[in-house]
C-alpha cells in the first residue's frame, strides 16, 4: 500500500487542498479539488509526474462534498467511468438535486433571519451560495458507503462517519497501519469550522458543534500514527491536538457568554466575537457562534427566549426562562 499526497491550489481563503493517490490493490483517487482550470491542470500535472494518468484510476472517494473537495469529479469521469463513493447525506449536494438546492437557500435565510442577520445581509448570503455552486457541477451515480464499510478493493481502510466539518463527512482508518486519511475533520495548523448546514428532508438545525465533539472524541480514541488531512500537514500527535481543540471550543463557549451580556442575538455576538470578518464570511461566522451557544445550551448556561421572531440569548444568571 502507497499513499501519495498531491497538493491543489484553490481560489478559497482556505489556500491549498490536499487529495491523496491510494495504491493498494485498486488506484482510489481520494477527493479531487475544486473546478477550476488551475486545480485540474495541476492535478493531470501531478499524475504525469508520478507516472500515472487519469486513466488509471480505479475509483474515486470523496470525504465530504465542499466544492474544494469534490469539483472535478466529472471531469475525471469524461476521461474514465469509474464508481464514486461518499456518504448518503452527501448525495443531495453532490447532485445537486432542485428541491434540496431551494429548501437549502430557505434554509440559511430562514435561519439568518431568526438569529437577527439584516435583511441587506441576505441577499449577500444568497449571492455567495450561488457564487460558490460554480466551483462544482452535478454529480450522479455516486454509490453511497457508511461507517463500518470497508473502501472497495482496499480491505485494509475501514468507513468512518466522522460528521461535524459536514454532515456526511468520511474517514479512512487502517487498523493494521494506525494510518488515518481524515479529509477536514482534522487539521493541524487551523481548526475546522463545525458549519451548520441543513441535512436533506428534517427541517431541524443540526447541532454541528456538538456533532463534531463527538466525532473528534471518537477518533481521539483510537490508535493513530499518522493522520492525513485534506490541509496542510500530516497530524502525528493526534490526540494531543484533538484535546487542544476540544479546549479552544470551551474558550470559545466563554468567550460568547461573556459577550451574551452585552449583544443578544447570535448576529450581534458574531459582530463583537469576528469584528473584521462577520461581514465576508457570514456562514463561517455565524456557524460559529450558534455552535458554541449549542455547547452552552448543552451545559445549562444560557436561556433563550423569542421577540418578534428573532431569537435573543442569556446568561443564565440574567434569569430569563426559556419561551417556547
Amino acid at each position: 500500500m502507497k499513499i501519495t499526497k498531491i497538493t491543489l491550489p484553490t481560489p478559497f481563503k482556505v489556500g491549498d487542498v490536499n487529495v491523496y493517490l491510494l495504491e493498494g490493490d485498486s488506484l482510489t483517487l481520494i477527493d479531487t479539488g475544486p473546478k477550476t482550470e488551475e486545480t485540474w491542470r495541476t492535478l493531470r500535472e501531478a499524475l504525469k509526474k508520478h507516472r500515472r494518468r487519469l486513466k488509471d484510476l480505479d475509483q474515486i472517494f470523496l470525504t465530504h462534498h465542499h466544492m474544494d473537495h469534490v469539483g472535478l469529479v466529472n471531469e475525471i469521469l469524461e476521461e474514465k467511468e469509474i464508481p464514486v463513493y461518499a456518504h448518503e447525506a452527501g448525495i443531495p449536494y453532490l447532485t445537486k438535486e432542485k428541491g434540496f438546492m431551494e429548501e437549502r437557500e430557505g434554509f440559511f435565510v430562514s435561519l439568518y433571519r431568526k438569529h437577527g442577520v439584516p435583511e441587506e445581509m441576505l441577499k449577500q448570503a444568497r449571492e455567495i451560495l450561488r457564487y460558490l455552486d460554480q466551483f462544482t457541477a452535478p454529480i450522479h451515480g455516486v454509490i453511497p458507503v457508511k461507517e463500518g464499510d470497508r473502501l472497495p478493493g482496499e480491505k485494509h481502510f475501514e468507513i468512518l462517519h466522522t460528521p461535524g466539518h459536514a454532515p456526511d463527512h468520511l474517514s479512512l482508518y487502517d487498523r493494521t497501519h494506525l494510518i488515518m486519511i481524515a479529509g477536514d475533520h482534522l487539521i493541524k495548523h487551523i481548526s475546522s469550522n463545525a458549519f451548520v448546514e441543513p441535512v436533506y428532508g428534517t427541517v431541524e438545525r443540526p447541532r454541528s458543534l456538538l456533532v463534531y465533539r463527538e466525532a473528534l472524541k471518537k477518533v481521539m480514541s483510537l490508535p493513530i500514527r499518522l493522520l492525513y488531512s485534506g490541509h496542510g500537514e500530516e497530524v502525528t500527535h493526534v490526540r494531543e491536538l484533538i484535546e487542544e481543540r476540544l479546549r479552544k471550543q470551551e474558550a470559545r463557549a466563554e468567550a460568547i457568554l461573556n459577550a451574551m451580556k452585552k449583544a443578544k442575538t447570535a448576529f450581534l455576538i458574531s459582530k463583537e466575537i469576528f469584528p473584521n470578518l462577520y461581514l465576508k464570511e457570514l456562514s463561517l461566522t455565524m456557524s460559529e457562534v450558534l455552535g458554541h451557544m449549542d455547547l452552552l445550551w448543552e451545559k445549562e448556561e444560557i436561556d433563550m427566549r423569542e421577540e418578534g421572531g428573532i431569537f435573543s440569548f442569556y446568561p443564565k444568571e440574567e434569569g430569563i426562562s426559556l419561551n417556547t
